[in-house]
C-alpha cells in the first residue's frame, strides 16, 4: 500500500498501484487487448467535453460496464459504455484492489449527477448516429459524428 496525494480533498489517499495494473492487464487481456484504447478513447472524449469525469472513475466505469461483456468492435463497445454507464452514475465505484471508497464522490449533487447523465446521453446518440450511418455506407457523415465525440483525436474522412 502507498499513499498518493487527493488534491481535490486535500488529504491522501490509500492505494495499491501494483493490484491495479494487475487488475486492468487481467481485464484487457480478457477483452483481446481492446480494453486500454477503448478507455484511451474514452478519456479522450472527456478531455474534449469538459473533463467532467476524473480519469479513475471513468475508468472504473469502463471496467464496470465491460465486466463479463466482449468488445467486438470499438464503435459499439463505446456506445455500449456510454449507454450503460447512465445508469452506473449515481452508484458507488469502489476501488477494486480494495482501498477507499466511492471513487465517483465528487458527483455529489443531483446537479452534477444530470450533468454526467447528459454528457453520457449526448455521446451515446452520437455513437449510435455513427453506427448507423456507418452501417448505411454513408462513411463521410459516421466521421463527422465520431469528430463531433472525438475532435482532433480522431482522423478526418478522406
Amino acid at each position: 500500500m502507498v499513499l498518493i496525494p487527493d488534491s481535490q480533498s486535500d488529504g491522501w489517499i490509500s492505494t495499491d498501484p501494483k493490484q491495479h495494473v494487475r487488475i486492468w492487464s487481467q481485464a484487457n487481456q480478457a477483452h483481446g487487448g481492446d480494453l486500454v484504447p477503448l478507455i484511451k478513447m474514452l478519456k479522450a472524449w472527456n478531455k474534449l467535453h469538459s473533463a467532467l469525469f476524473r480519469s479513475f472513475h471513468l475508468e472504473l466505469i469502463v471496467l464496470n460496464v465491460l465486466n463479463g461483456v466482449t468488445i467486438s468492435d470499438f464503435p459499439s463497445g463505446l456506445r455500449y459504455v456510454f449507454d450503460k454507464a447512465r445508469d452506473l452514475i449515481e452508484y458507488q465505484i469502489s476501488d477494486p484492489a480494495g482501498y477507499g471508497d466511492d471513487v465517483g464522490r465528487y458527483l455529489d449533487t443531483r446537479e452534477k449527477i444530470k450533468a454526467a447523465v447528459n454528457r453520457l446521453d449526448a455521446a451515446c446518440e452520437r455513437a449510435l448516429a455513427a453506427e448507423r450511418f456507418a452501417a448505411e455506407g454513408k462513411m463521410k457523415s459516421a466521421y463527422q459524428k465520431w469528430g463531433a465525440l472525438f475532435g482532433g483525436y480522431f482522423p478526418t474522412y478522406g
